[in-house]
């Protein structure tokens, strides 16, 4: 099998294309292809047979290509994220309110991230900080003379 590519090769796991001599496979037909004696492995073998310039070319699996919105937006990260606050006795007071709020519905994690993201709808934004100013004092240490 030569390279891998992103191409639909349907229910099967294969796809024959005698125009351009390929045969596409996804990645779990190539798999149970190279153990001897399965189904695909005889159809493999079968088509070889017949063409034997057909070229046999391996589709990666399911890619992802987005990542997910809120992928890491757990519990504990929102009660981070509000402890940080200016007002985080309050804003923690609501959260366990919307939590307590949550305990009867079927979904209360999403009840809980909706409550969230209505709150904090820029949570994403990476916060500046200014720096302030720190005055460093100097804590004299025991010389040799005064010993």
């Amino acid at each position: 099998m030569s390279e891998k590519t992103n191409a639909f090769v349907g229910v099967r796991g294969y796809k024959i294309d005698f125009g351009s001599h390929t045969m596409t496979v996804n990645y779990k037909f190539a798999k149970a292809a190279s153990e001897y004696g399965t189904p695909e492995y005889k159809l493999m073998k079968t088509v070889l047979r017949e063409f034997p310039d057909m070229e046999v070319v391996e589709v990666a699996g399911r890619q992802n290509k987005t990542c997910h919105h809120d992928k890491n937006l757990t519990y504990k990260n929102m009660e981070i994220y509000i402890s940080e606050q200016d007002n985080a006795d309050e804003l923690m007071a609501a959260y366990w309110i919307a939590r307590t709020e949550a305990a009867p519905q079927t979904s209360r994690y999403a009840h809980v991230r909706k409550w969230f993201i209505g709150q904090f709808p820029n949570y994403r934004q990476v916060r500046f900080f200014v720096e302030q100013t720190t005055t460093v004092v100097e804590i004299p240490t025991a010389s040799k003379e005064a010993a």
